[in-house]
């Protein structure tokens, strides 16, 4: 029994000695419970101080590099195990700048770049002889320094508070300061910016409002009630400045025979000619038709040449009071690139060349969708509104067709001139040969404003009645 009691012991001694030195320690078994003896608190004590502290210490570098698995592992050793309330908030990736400094533990992320340059030019000049003059006075030593810096930063500093730095000393617009913090959803303060911020009111369909400035701004929510504060000062200096155009004063002198040729016709028959010999045509279109659609109209042009670029139209054409077929491959032209038309007017102003040989036939139709070739003398055929050379088409007192040029527009010279102030600035005065004025005496009488009327931008005018 005593070898017994000696074997133990020395078991037990040999287990306190020497298994440390020989890693005992790390055998899956154990001879004694060291958690019942005191001789063991020590070692025990030890034991928990090692099963909290890291398993592997990062370096510096590696506290650089962001996980969550670290930072959950940084929480744990520092405040021990519990469980988490909600997954922590992601720190927004930064891509444009770098390198980037993270801080999980505060949650901090700011990627910053920029540069230093400082230069120093130092120059010298000296003379060693010169038998005329003094070489020390005229000897030069020079210094130059300069220095530039650029800084961009950007991120999150703390939870919720974003920074955005890009400063140039160089170029002074490059100069933007910008410190944001941003409210979660219910609290009093939604937002909160300093430095350069933006200030942009709700754009409207007459007006829109936006301006950079420089100051702070406040968003502030109770429930349904929104405040926003605001306190700047503008980046920059407002200035206005204001441009007088100069002018010249021109006299021109415009024959009575110089109006502009076969680009202005009548589509009503005569109701847009003064003096017009024979109202008889106008007086029938007036009554039995009266108007022009808009929109409505086929204007065909047969230009009697024999190279045709156009796919053509095999219609007959009448004068509208006349019987005398007038048969002919047409052109049919296109608004708005060949000509336009004043439909409540009832003209058409032909924006390409007309020459004298072409002849020029239409179709349209009235508010009653009535159309122009079923109306006149002859119905189902075109009406003519200009006549080869302009000559007579056929025999009759009541023909129209080579009737309804008008001639009553005229050309100053110039386009966007100066508007009539009624001071004089702008004078338009029929003269005889001898260069007295005659508008008044004139039949019919000449005068501007009343019976002569300007289009200052076109740089045209047009005669009430022809001369």
């Amino acid at each position: 029994m005593k070898m017994l009691r000696l074997f133990v012991a020395l078991a037990v001694l040999l287990q306190t000695v020497a298994a440390p030195v020989w890693g005992a320690d790390d055998l899956p078994y154990s001879l004694v419970d060291k958690s019942k003896y005191a001789i063991f608190e020590e070692e025990q004590a030890a034991q928990r101080e090692r099963e909290l502290t890291l398993e592997d210490p990062p370096d510096d570098a590696e506290l650089l590099k962001y996980t969550d698995s670290f930072w959950r592992q940084a929480v744990t050793s520092v405040d021990g195990a519990y469980a988490l309330d909600k997954e922590p908030e992601p720190i927004p990736d930064l891509t444009l700048l770098n390198p980037t400094l993270s801080l999980p533990l505060y949650g901090t992320s700011i990627a910053l770049t920029g540069r230093y340059v400082l230069g120093l030019k130092m120059a010298a000049k000296k003379y060693k002889q010169d038998a005329n003059n003094d070489v020390t006075a005229r000897n030069q030593h020079t210094t130059e320094m300069a220095q530039e810096l650029q800084l961009k930063m950007q991120g999150k500093i703390v939870d919720r508070v974003f920074v955005d730095i890009d400063y140039d000393d160089q170029r002074e617009e490059e100069k933007t300061l910008s410190v944001a913090y941003r409210g979660k959803p219910g609290e009093l303060v939604q937002s909160a910016e300093f430095g350069d911020i933006n200030l942009a009111l709700p754009s409207t369909e007459f007006i829109a409002y936006e301006k950079q400035l420089f100051g702070a701004k406040m968003h502030l929510q109770h429930k349904n009630a929104n405040l926003y504060l605001i306190g700047s000062q503008t980046k920059g200096t407002s200035k206005q400045k204001q441009f007088v155009g100069g002018s010249v004063q021109e006299i021109v002198s415009i024959a009575d025979a110089s109006y502009i040729r076969r680009t202005y016709y009548d589509l009503t028959f005569g109701g847009n000619i003064h003096p017009m010999t024979d109202t008889a045509a106008y007086t029938d279109w007036n009554t039995n038709f009266g108007n022009i659609s808009a929109g409505s109209e086929e204007i065909y042009l047969n230009s009697n040449t024999t190279s045709n670029t156009f796919v053509p139209v095999d219609a007959t054409a009448t004068d509208y009071l006349g019987t005398v077929p007038y048969q002919a491959q047409w052109e049919r032209l296109t608004r708005g690139v060949d000509y336009t038309v004043d439909y409540a007017r009832g003209t058409i102003e032909f924006k390409r060349t007309i020459t004298a040989q072409s002849v020029i036939a239409v179709d349209y139709r009235n508010t009653r969708g009535e159309w122009l070739k079923d109306a006149g003398t002859t119905p189902g055929t075109l009406k003519l509104i200009k006549t080869e050379n302009d000559k007579p088409w056929e025999s009759s007192a009541t023909e129209t067709a080579n009737q309804l040029e008008m001639k009553t527009f005229y050309r100053i010279g110039a386009q966007n001139i100066t508007q009539d102030n009624g001071k004089g600035n702008f004078i338009l005065t029929l003269l005889d040969a001898n260069g007295q004025a005659v508008g008044g005496s004139a039949s019919p009488q000449q005068l501007y404003p009343t019976t002569i009327t300007m289009d200052f931008d076109k740089g045209i005018f047009e005669l009430q009645s022809r001369m």
